[in-house]
Order: C-alpha cells, then sequence, then structure tokens
C-alpha cells in the first residue's frame, strides 16, 4: 500500500527463520506498518496542504503506542530458546 513498504518484504521472510505459528503474524504486521505508513504519509500531506498542525495530544497518543508497540517487538526478540528436556 505505502511507497515505502517495510525493510522485509513478506516474500523475504522465507530466507530468514521463523516459526511457522509466527511466520503470518509477522507477515499481517508487515502489511499492517505499510498500511500505517501511508495513513501517517496522508495525516502530513494533509497537514501541510491545510497549513494546520496535527494536534500535540494526537501526536503523543500516537508516539506512546509506538513505543508500546517496540517495546513488545523487543521482549520478542529478546527470547531466549529454551532447551527442551
Amino acid at each position: 500500500m505505502g511507497t515505502v513498504g517495510t525493510f522485509i518484504s513478506t516474500k523475504n521472510m522465507d530466507r530468514i527463520n521463523i516459526s511457522p505459528k509466527q511466520k503470518p503474524v509477522l507477515e499481517n504486521f508487515s502489511r499492517l506498518l505499510d498500511q500505517a505508513q501511508a495513513v501517517a504519509s496522508a495525516i502530513s500531506d494533509n497537514a501541510i496542504e491545510d497549513q494546520e498542525p496535527l494536534p500535540r495530544e494526537l501526536l503523543q497518543s500516537y508516539v506512546t503506542e509506538l513505543y508500546l508497540i517496540k517495546a513488545s517487538l523487543e521482549t520478542a526478540f529478546e527470547v531466549h530458546a529454551v532447551e527442551k528436556i
């Protein structure tokens, strides 16, 4: 959707070691990121065209949500495989 796209496309995920359970979730996440980037670009374009800035409260709210998403991804990254007995 977006012009930029995610850095790792869903096609390139096959080259990375991803569990079968995680793969569709990550593919969906990548699609959602593409959509979110397209919407964010539209918000920016509208603000520029209308010369009306995004309200500070909305910006702060969105940034907070982005940090929560980042924290969840970092938690997923920091998980270490535990040897099964």
